[in-house]
């Protein structure tokens, strides 16, 4: 006797489940068999258990039939608080979808002493009506099954094992007992002894949907994923359209990297219920593993739409923001996310870098700090505190960094910074020493071979340098950075040619570049082509609009090209976004001096020289001007 629940929105006393279309309208795909029991939820408006049905077939019409000289109407129903009260959903049903499904042994306990409790008077009554199912509670099995059950739900696994064990030896075809007996199991990881009790229960009642589903659930737990998706698809070939199990094979597909397969699945069950939260954030999560970090954001957009509470879909959102250089609006996610979950420590971390490096230092360490007293032992987020600390307290860097270093003193990622601090200190021997442990602890960390190359190529050891950052780019040919390490090394050495291939290559792994796009343009203003060198500057322009060096330069193109006006248009650019740019001045005084505005050009001399007095040119110019008075 198998006991289902059928959840409709339909008043039951208003038409009749006796015609067979009725039914069928409700029962879709699971079938319940003549003498199993089904309960009625009615889901709106009253969210109760009022009655309870015993299914019959018809014998003159040869139907199933839900009729009502075969139902208990319960004085108390059971209302949906009751259930969650009960922890009814804490069991294999976690939410009622209309239609029916099959209550697995737990739930049915669960469900049948909720019942009973809030009915005492009808106890007899609902007991006949199961065949008097419970009418055996004083015999033996029935007492050791009692305690084994009641042990279960208070989490006490050793005594309701012992209990179980007892049921199962003295009726091995007691297929609750043995799904019990697997149910603990399971929470105890031993996963195989899980396999056996729901391979029992399956040899008692091979329709058992529940035992079959939990079975595939411990071959993925065992990484078995192969041996669980044939659980699954059993299930599968029988409802198609069941919902945990749709998803529980989604997961599984996304375990062996089949993106496509999976979000398909995750689309079935999204068809099903538009608002499944479990479905939505696992297609996210393939979006974001096949590089679709636009549809992964837009996925996770849906997910806040629905719950704006949920941190981790805010962490996730900010990363796809990430990915596409979003920065600000990366940080909004990041923040989101912590004031909800202020013990999200990759929140944390994760907000500390944005905010590093859209320069905002103050919050950055804020940030690092709240992610250090979530994570004392973290070395990475010590490291970036130090990194914070260079720009803002310069003092104290040298005193987070060694404290990462001791918490993990062969982290590449901490020592790697040591380096770069050691860099900044201009303190070049102790920066090679620790690249070169570095390289000793991890040959293939290209930013180890990149950094190394750019100090010896500072200490003019030409040669070294090169090899470094040829290894750099042998290890990570698609890291754009390791190509414009060597692009800058044949600049110094004015190799022109060689090093426009360089950057053209950093500009082919990343269009978007501008320190490259901006080498090009100052490289084939070199050799005279100016008007080649004004494309690259002005892309680099429209990516940083708020960089005054890249007006600066491409303003001195436009003098170049003898354009003066778009010329003085880039050189006030560039004053409007810095007003201390002293370069600007001495370029527009320039160029007035040209238009013979010898008057507006004599005050920007003067600016130049007050900013930088050792500006040779600025200086130059208005002595000339002096003497030609």
């Amino acid at each position: 006797m198998k006991k289902w629940i059928l959840v409709t929105t339909n008043v039951l006393d208003w038409f009749s489940l006796e015609e067979e279309d009725e039914l069928n309208k409700l029962i879709k795909n699971d079938r319940p068999d003549p003498g199993d029991i089904v309960l009625i939820y009615k889901s709106s408006p009253h969210k109760k258990i009022e009655y309870i049905y015993k299914l019959k077939k018809n014998s003159a019409y040869d139907k199933l039939t839900l009729r009502k000289e075969d139902r208990i109407k319960l004085k108390h129903p059971p209302s949906f608080q009751d259930l969650k009260d009960g922890n009814f959903f804490e069991s294999e049903i976690k939410r009622f979808r209309e239609g029916i499904v099959e209550l697995n042994p737990a739930s049915w306990n669960i469900l049948n002493n909720i019942i009973k409790s809030k009915n005492p008077s009808q106890v007899e009554k609902i007991n006949q009506l199961l065949e008097n199912e419970d009418k055996s509670a004083d015999t033996e099995v029935k007492k050791y099954y009692k305690k084994g059950l009641a042990c279960f739900r208070y989490g006490n696994y050793p005594e309701s094992l012992k209990y179980l064990d007892k049921v199962t030896n003295l009726d091995p075809t007691c297929p609750n007992a043995h799904y019990h007996k697997g149910e603990i199991f399971e929470n105890i990881s031993n996963l195989f002894s899980a396999i056996d009790c729901y391979n029992k229960v399956l040899d008692i009642d091979s329709n058992c949907i529940n035992a079959l589903h939990r079975k595939g659930i411990c071959f993925r737990i065992l990484n078995k994923i192969d041996e669980s998706n044939n659980c699954f698809d059993v299930i599968l070939d029988k409802n198609p359209l069941n919902v945990p199990v749709l998803l529980d094979k989604g997961f599984n597909l996304f375990t062996l990297k089949d993106y496509e397969g999976s979000i398909n699945i995750f689309q079935k069950v999204l068809k099903l219920e538009p608002m499944n939260l479990d479905a939505l954030r696992s297609k996210a999560k393939c979006q974001k593993a096949m590089g679709n970090y636009s549809k992964a954001r837009e996925t996770y957009e849906q997910i806040l739409e629905l719950d704006p509470k949920d941190s981790d879909s805010w962490y996730y959102h900010g990363s796809t923001l990430l990915r596409d250089k979003k920065l600000l609006e990366a940080a909004l996610s990041y923040e989101r996310c912590v004031k909800l979950d202020n013990k999200h420590y990759e929140a944390f971390y994760s907000l500390g870098n944005v905010l590093f490096n859209l320069k905002d230092y103050s919050k950055a360490l804020e940030a690092f700090e709240n992610a250090i007293e979530l994570a004392p032992l973290s070395a990475e987020a010590g490291t970036c505190k130090s990194r914070v600390q260079e720009k803002i307290e310069p003092e104290k860097a040298a005193e987070s960094l060694e404290k990462a270093i001791q918490i993990d003193p062969q982290n590449i990622k901490v020592l790697y910074t040591q380096a770069k601090h050691f860099k900044a200190q201009n303190n070049t021997k102790m920066a090679l020493d620790v690249l070169n442990n570095i390289i000793e602890i991890k040959s293939n960390f290209s930013p180890a071979w990149l950094l190394k190359g750019k100090i010896l190529m500072d200490d003019g050891e030409y040669a070294n340098a090169l090899e470094s950052l040829e290894f750099s780019i042998e290890i990570d040919p698609e890291n754009p950075l390791t190509w414009l390490g060597k692009a800058e090394m044949l600049k110094i050495m004015e190799k022109f040619v060689e090093s426009l291939l360089y950057y053209g290559k950093v500009l082919q792994l990343d269009p978007e570049n501008v320190h490259a796009l901006l080498e090009t343009a100052n490289i084939l203003g070199i050799k005279g082509d100016y008007d080649e060198a004004l494309k690259f500057c002005e892309n680099a322009v429209k990516i940083n609009p708020e960089d005054h060096e890249l007006w600066n330069v491409q303003g001195m193109i436009f003098k170049c090209l003898e354009r003066n006006e778009e010329a003085l248009e880039c050189f006030d650019a560039a004053l409007k976004l810095n007003f201390n740019f002293s370069d600007a001045w001495s370029n527009k005084g320039s160029v007035l001096l040209e238009a013979k505005e010898e008057d507006q050009a004599k005050k920007c001399f003067n600016a130049a020289l007050k900013l930088n007095p050792l500006d040779t040119y600025a200086r130059t110019k208005l002595e000339n001007m002096e003497r030609s008075k």
